[in-house]
């Protein structure tokens, strides 16, 4: 299924960038999906049915080897990974100012890499625990999240995770703590 996403500003990517998000809903994809919205790129969206396999298909297998989402394809070349994805959008789009600058660019891409690599390969097993192992052994075990985490590194100087503006650091946040509450909800 493709739907085409409509542009809702003035802002373009250029006329001859073609870009194709492969995403599934509820899924770290949604991450790539806001930025290219808050960017007002124009760019088709590809759904993937992760729970039907989609993702393991010989056809999506020679867009990603890893068997993932989300992917943006760029004028037809891959592009994997969140943390790099966000950090194309932010350069495409600068005048979208999805990232702070100076310094504090390099600790939003600091928390992204932590989202990434640190709660998100947590989410799966805690989310569909049945893959990996006995489930009547996970019984009454919450997930939870200290949310000092974020304010001691990261203090609130705005409504959104970085300040007065959304930027990467605050969505990618927000998806990633929104699925730990989903999944601490299911182990209640």
């Amino acid at each position: 299924m493709i739907a085409k996403v409509i542009d809702v500003g003035t802002q373009e990517a250029e006329p001859t960038m073609q870009l194709t998000l492969y995403y599934a809903p509820i899924s770290c994809a949604l991450v790539p999906y806001v930025a290219l919205t808050e960017a007002r790129a124009q760019f088709d969206v590809r759904v993937i049915n992760v729970r039907g396999g989609e993702q393991l298909s010989a056809d999506y297998l020679k867009i990603n080897p890893k068997h993932k989402v989300p992917v943006l394809l760029v004028d037809g070349q891959p592009l994997t990974e969140n943390v790099a994805i966000l950090q194309w959008i932010a350069h495409q789009f600068p005048e979208a100012r999805l990232l702070p600058t100076g310094f504090d660019a390099f600790k939003a891409i600091s928390l992204l890499t932590w989202c990434a690599s640190g709660i998100h390969p947590h989410l799966t097993p805690n989310l569909a625990p049945e893959r990996y192992c006995d489930v009547s052994r996970l019984r009454g075990r919450r997930a939870t999240m200290r949310s000092a985490l974020f304010t001691r590194e990261f203090p609130n100087r705005g409504p959104y995770a970085c300040g007065a503006r959304v930027v990467f650091r605050s969505f990618h946040a927000a998806g990633r703590l929104l699925l730990l509450v989903l999944s601490a909800r299911q182990s209640l």
